[in-house]
């Protein structure tokens, strides 16, 4: 046996025996990303003196580095190889990279402005559970966390990385629910802006078709839903310079939320907006 595996079992043992909560917090943590741990990600304890005290038995054995300014850790690396070979070698690394999933699925947030610092810095750690194709337990919350990882790449404009993220879901969604389901649509459009931010007009264009064709089909011309696809649609058309297509359908989304809503409805003032911007492009003043 290696004998830095030979050392971290010993000290292994001794931390198991002693402080478990220490020894839960290292097979939790060889489940992500080594560093830049942020102290609010890991499992509640009992107490949060017994949190802290866990920490600094991890420190003690020299597993950790604490940076109390940033409320964070950063796991040794060989240590988070030691601890998730031993994981496996133990049928364990399964159980904790689920549990893994489902304490980020609880704790990682919407990619609204406000909670810009929080996802930024859990960001790294989903990822590197996602990456797992070991856990096929709770596919729907592997889903649901997948999805809000593509949105606050999304937010922040990593939309390379987006598109992975979105695509993946996609695929699971149309597994689970079906291609006709609105949470399959939603990705669909959410992959379709992800093409759009990145100028891949083309591809964008396929995905907004699909949708639009689908919310008719399914929900009828006059949906908000259809409408909204149509819309998303017109822009991509716009953005190619196809101004009479966008035109078109620009000027059906407005006289239908017009039908619908009424003249004054915000929806139907955005759609004349959008029609006004089309002209304007054209240079019909």
């Amino acid at each position: 046996r290696n004998p830095v595996a030979t050392t971290w079992l010993i000290s292994f043992e001794r931390i198991k025996q002693r402080d478990p909560l220490a020894a839960e917090y290292l097979s939790f943590m060889a489940c992500i990303e080594p560093k830049d741990i942020p102290q609010s990600l890991l499992p509640a304890g009992p107490t949060r003196k017994k949190e802290m005290d866990a920490i600094g038995t991890l420190h003690a054995y020299s597993f950790v580095i604490r940076r109390p300014a940033d409320f964070v850790v950063d796991l040794h690396r060989l240590v988070h190889i030691a601890t998730r070979n031993w994981l496996r070698e133990n049928g364990q690394l399964v159980h904790w990279i689920e549990k893994a999933i489902l304490r980020l699925e609880q704790v990682f947030p919407d990619d609204t402005h406000t909670n810009r610092s929080i996802w930024r810095a859990y960001l790294p750690h989903v990822r590197v559970v996602l990456q797992s194709d070991l856990v096929q337990k709770h596919p729907k919350k592997k889903m649901d966390l997948q999805w809000r990882y593509g949105t606050c790449l999304d937010a922040d404009g990593r939309w390379s990385e987006a598109e992975i993220a979105y695509s993946q879901v996609l695929e699971m969604e149309k597994k689970e629910v079906g291609v006709e389901h609105p949470s399959t649509l939603t990705s669909m459009t959410n992959l379709a802006s992800t093409f759009w931010n990145q100028g891949r007009w083309k591809e964008a264009e396929e995905l907004d078709v699909q949708v639009m064709e689908t919310f008719k089909r399914v929900l009828g011309a006059e949906h908000p839903d259809t409408l909204t696809s149509m819309a998303n649609l017109a822009s991509t058309f716009w953005n190619q310079g196809r101004w009479k297509e966008a035109e078109e359908l620009d000027v059906q989304v407005m006289e239908t939320f017009k039908r619908v809503l009424g003249a004054e409805h915000p929806d139907t003032l955005t759609s004349m907006a959008n029609l006004a911007s089309t002209f304007w492009n054209q240079g019909r003043w």
